[in-house]
């Protein structure tokens, strides 16, 4: 009859988690597994709260469009980038200011994510190998006067069998999967920002140098923001 204690092995467990953390860190650097470790407990939360934010700002897009940018004061938003790029909107008196300081965000959450998904696919790579480096190690413990005992044999081919298998679990049913939620919640965040910029470039006053080239082509830029590349799913990882 099977139980599912048999399945648990603490020793295959240690060498193939723990193998696959030590070998991902070594390859990838101590840093990138950080990013990989943060953006997982990332998932569950929302990635960006689009009506929550454009809630908070309405106030100020009314005060910008009776009183221009001029006279406007900052309404902090539950996000800090947006918060930061009205700063800066307000302090040159500038909507392109507010986009460069947004596209500059996107770049280091794109490259965080980036590293974020290497990690966990060179992770989903590293797995079986240590799955395989726990079956013979197990199977290496096998002395020669065990042979003829059967409880030991069981006890290190049951090792050598889980090692394998948790190799293939972490790799195919964690550590992938996860690299490939964390490009989705990321589209997701984009899209999302992206709608909120085209809102205030529809409800905040430009200046005619805007209105006449500037303001155009930066609305076309926010409309790729939810077209996010995906630099590691759309290849031999690609899930």
């Amino acid at each position: 009859m099977f139980e599912p204690a048999q399945l648990i092995d603490p020793v295959a467990a240690a060498i193939v988690i723990g193998g696959s953390i030590l070998a991902t860190s070594a390859r990838c650097g101590f840093g990138h597994t950080r990013d990989a470790a943060m953006q997982v407990l990332k998932l569950p939360t929302p990635s960006f709260k689009y009506e929550r934010v454009r809630a908070s700002l309405a106030p100020m897009v009314s005060d910008i469009k009776r009183s221009g940018l001029i006279r406007a004061k900052i309404v902090k938003s539950p996000d800090r980038a947006i918060n930061e790029g009205l700063e800066a909107m307000l302090r040159r008196r500038s909507f392109t200011a507010f986009l460069a300081h947004q596209q500059s965000h996107r770049e280091l959450r794109l490259a965080s994510r980036f590293r974020a998904s290497e990690s966990l696919d060179t992770a989903g790579e590293l797995a079986p190998i240590l799955g395989l480096t726990g079956t013979l190690i197990a199977l290496s413990q096998l002395e020669p006067d065990q042979l003829a005992d059967a409880s030991a044999m069981i006890s290190v081919i049951s090792t050598a069998i889980l090692s394998t298998l948790y190799g293939l679990l972490l790799a195919h049913f964690i550590c992938h999967p996860l690299a490939r939620a964390i490009e989705r919640r990321g589209a997701r965040e984009e899209e999302a920002r992206a709608a909120l910029t085209d809102w205030l470039a529809d409800h905040i006053p430009h200046s005619d140098a805007e209105n006449n080239g500037t303001e155009k082509s930066a609305k076309s830029a926010t409309a790729n923001w939810a077209l996010e590349p995906r630099p590691i799913g759309s290849g031999r990882h690609a899930a």
